[in-house]
């Protein structure tokens, strides 16, 4: 068992042999005895599963993991029960979906010309796995793989441009807000210059008229 930190969430990888015993006693690996559903054949010839035994395995290891560690049991695939010809995505269609969603959480996370900025690392490190995995893909003959990691690669540069040209629209309509906020102020700075003065003015006109009410003599005309 090794654990590994590779990946964003801490994980473990244990290597299990399932050597069983036999009815004559001899011991000999069995891991369908573990993992394999248990199938019973319908009057029709189809079979229909009985015994999920990947699900019962998963199912005593949450029971013995959960309550110490507060975990919660993942989704269990019941609206495939019984379907026989139900394929499970392989790892490689989980690792892609998680690819998509992670890009898509980052792009929409983004809304300023700084947070663009702040995220150009990760997005520089995202195309250059994506990049990897192509690669090794072509190299190895996947043709169907590396055509799906290139589409998705594809997808992603066509949405960080288009992102790049809304952020930069945004910087454009900011500076512009802040341009007009500027001229505002300006006009408001000017108003009130002109409100003292204004005010100034209407006390000397109050002093003027005080002082023609009462006469040069003091006394009220």
């Amino acid at each position: 068992m090794v654990v590994h930190y590779d990946e964003q969430t801490p994980h473990l990888h244990a290597v299990v042999i399932p050597i069983l015993k036999n009815q004559s006693g001899k011991r000999r690996l069995n891991a369908g005895a573990w993992f394999d559903n248990q199938r019973e054949k319908q009057a029709d010839g189809s079979y229909k599963t009985t015994e999920n035994r990947m699900e019962i395995f998963q199912d005593k290891y949450f029971k013995a993991v959960s309550k110490k560690h507060k975990l919660k049991r993942g989704d269990k695939v019941s609206s495939h029960e019984g379907d026989d010809t139900y394929t499970p995505p392989s790892h490689e269609q989980i690792q892609d979906l998680k690819r998509r969603t992670q890009a898509a959480d980052l792009l929409a996370s983004i809304k300023t010309p700084q947070a663009l900025k702040d995220a150009h690392k990760e997005i520089d490190g995202m195309k250059r796995s994506m990049n990897r995995k192509l690669r090794a893909a072509r190299r190895a003959g996947e043709e169907a793989k590396a055509d799906e990691l290139e589409a998705t690669l594809s997808g992603f540069k066509q949405q960080v441009k288009k992102l790049k040209s809304e952020v930069n629209n945004l910087f454009d309509s900011n500076v512009q807000l802040h341009a007009d906020l500027n001229d505002a102020n300006q006009q408001v700075k000017q108003l009130k210059e002109e409100n003292e003065a204004l005010l100034s003015t209407q006390a000397e006109l109050v002093e003027t008229i005080r002082i023609i009410k009462n006469g040069s003599d003091g006394n009220t005309i």
